[in-house]
């Protein structure tokens, strides 16, 4: 999802069999907040009042997300040992 929106693409996301109509600026907030949930500091995180304010007021504007704690941390790959 992160590269999807650094990317400017973040409707890739959607499964291709919802189908239309629906709200892309809609969408793109929902994302928007599940990747602001997930900040590595959590004082970044938008409060559940804030996400109840975003999904009833539309004009309530969210800050940009920032990268996800996942990819701040090594991501060295498993190896998996064979016996």
């Amino acid at each position: 999802a992160w590269e999807l929106w650094k990317e400017g693409t973040p409707l890739a996301l959607l499964d291709p069999t919802i189908g239309q109509p629906f709200s892309r600026n809609d969408v793109i907030r929902c994302i928007q907040m599940g990747l602001l949930g997930v900040q590595e500091n959590p004082a970044l995180r938008p409060t559940m009042a804030t996400i109840s304010l975003v999904l009833n007021i539309y004009s309530v504007t969210l800050p940009m997300p920032q990268k996800s704690a996942c990819f701040h941390r090594d991501r060295t790959p498993l190896v998996e040992h064979a016996n």
